[in-house]
């Protein structure tokens, strides 16, 4: 191993309540394509537009050290239907703008936080090799507070909303994300770029 593994999940064990796993399933793309989604900060507004409806997406900031990152961002979303409210009931405590705060690990885990009227939110995004064409992907996801009796209709919501993230990300990974080096830089870019110089200067290394 060239990192020792990070002890936030243990801290998140003690200080949120587990209430699921979403996804674990295999992405049919090398793992660098997962990478970058999962730093590509303007990804949201095409590949999760249809479920959030988001159309915008701001970046109050980017801090990096070394194998870790921090970014704060606001998702702008526009209003969703009553059919979509029916089909996902979550989205009812989704806010019109969702703050979140992404803790990035080089290079398999990326947490985010959210905050609803149901207390933060934790989403553990976790990527691994499982060959050298398909990635494997899951997310344990975490809530800050108990509903009781609502739990059992509130949190398979919240499951079913992030394996609805995992299946358009896969999808847009598999069939639709760029495989060509960029001509021309975009905003939002920071995140994107800093983890990619960090996997090709890794690939770049020997093991001695």
């Amino acid at each position: 191993p060239k990192l020792p593994i990070p002890n936030i999940l243990e801290k998140l064990s003690t200080q949120f309540r587990f209430i699921g796993v979403a996804g674990d399933v295999s992405i049919k793309a090398p793992f660098l394509y997962a990478l970058e989604i999962n730093h590509d900060l303007n990804h949201a507004k095409g590949t999760h537009r249809e479920l959030f409806r988001i159309k915008d997406t701001k970046v109050d900031d980017f801090q990096q050290n070394g194998y870790f990152s921090v970014v704060k961002l606001r998702h702008i979303r526009e209003k969703n239907t009553l059919q979509e409210y029916l089909q996902t009931p979550s989205l009812l405590f989704t806010p019109k703008t969702v703050e979140l705060v992404l803790e990035n690990y080089f290079p398999s885990i990326v947490i985010v936080y959210s905050d609803s009227p149901l207390g933060k939110a934790v989403q553990i995004f976790t990527i691994y090799p499982e060959t050298e064409t398909t990635t494997r992907t899951f997310i344990p996801v975490f809530a800050e507070k108990s509903f009781g009796i609502f739990n059992s209709i509130l949190q398979p919501s919240v499951i079913k909303a992030t394996e609805e993230i995992i299946r358009q990300d896969a999808t847009m990974i598999e069939n639709l994300y760029p495989r060509f080096e960029p001509k021309i830089r975009l905003p939002n870019e920071e995140a994107w770029n800093w983890v990619r110089q960090l996997y090709y200067n890794w690939s770049a290394k020997k093991v001695v």
